[in-house]
């Protein structure tokens, strides 16, 4: 792995089951509410169009200023989320002219986050890319610094946890349930750890994984070799592919120490503290309102 990147794969096909939970404290309006109850949340509308669509304009920001032509970015969507699609497919047309080029990737059945790598295997070929989750809009460079990495391995962004609750939208008992991130005194990473039971104890100063990395096309062979996770529903998770890249395949990976916020849009409750942050963030180039 060397010099920049120009692959990014967003993870967007999940269920969105805790989107459809109800919620009677949540303000949400018409098409938000339809959006939360079909579980459609990357394509959750805000002022200045639909959550992803903030994330795709930071992507496109980050190719001009590291002067890429072109940029390649695989969405993984549910085909059964019909609008997304269409729309997403619709806006691959306008961005392939400012070099983004969008390619839709169907995840069926949803088995979890490894499951979602394996799906995109043909369009990640042997190529190195970074990999995110469609319902995070990550705050900051971190995107940039991804696709820069030149340490010649993998890397992931650990995130500084007090610097996590003081600049995000997610309640502290919330992070408390993120994946743990163990870094040796070079910076690498040793062990992550999904659902820590008691993270203030046993991982005090351990950062959060949020699920932003820069891989190898190896990472595959490591998803292909993780197993279901009986405590989380049977899906294979990408946590438990980058323990396997790790340990069994003895490749290292870089903890690039990240100290800023992330937007996360997860339950109906996150709606409205997301609009807000979003208010701040300057509208997509392709929006007509």
């Amino acid at each position: 792995m060397s010099g920049l990147c120009n692959k990014v794969l967003i993870l967007a096909a999940g269920l969105g089951t805790r989107m459809q939970r109800e919620d009677e404290t949540a303000v949400l309006d018409e098409q938000q509410a339809e959006a939360a109850d079909g579980g459609e949340k990357v394509y959750m509308p805000f002022e200045k169009g639909p959550f992803l669509d903030y994330s795709l304009q930071k992507i496109l920001d980050v190719k001009e200023v590291m002067g890429l032509r072109s940029l390649d970015v695989g969405l993984v969507i549910n085909p059964k989320h019909t609008k997304f699609r269409q729309y997403y497919e619709r806006l691959g047309e306008r961005l392939a002219e400012e070099g983004l080029n969008l390619t839709c990737i169907h995840q069926k059945p949803q088995l979890g986050t490894a499951h979602a790598v394996l799906a995109a295997r043909d369009w990640i070929g042997k190529d190195d890319f970074v990999l995110w989750n469609g319902d995070n809009y990550y705050l900051g460079d971190v995107v940039g610094r991804l696709m820069a990495y030149n340490g010649g391995d993998c890397a992931c962004a650990g995130y500084d946890r007090a610097a996590l609750i003081a600049n995000s939208n997610i309640e502290p008992e919330r992070i408390r349930r993120f994946a743990v991130i163990e870094v040796d005194r070079n910076g690498y990473l040793t062990k992550i750890v999904e659902k820590p039971e008691n993270p203030d104890k046993d991982y005090p100063n351990a950062s959060v994984s949020m699920n932003a990395f820069r891989f190898t096309s190896d990472i595959v062979q490591a998803c292909e070799m993780t197993p279901p996770d009986p405590k989380n529903k049977d899906e294979l998770l990408i946590t438990k592919a980058v323990e396997i890249y790790i340990d069994e395949m003895h490749r290292p990976m870089k903890v690039i120490p990240v100290r800023e916020g992330v937007i996360d849009l997860t339950q109906k409750g996150d709606v409205n503290s997301a609009a807000n942050f979003l208010r701040r963030v300057s509208a997509p180039s392709w929006y007509q309102g």
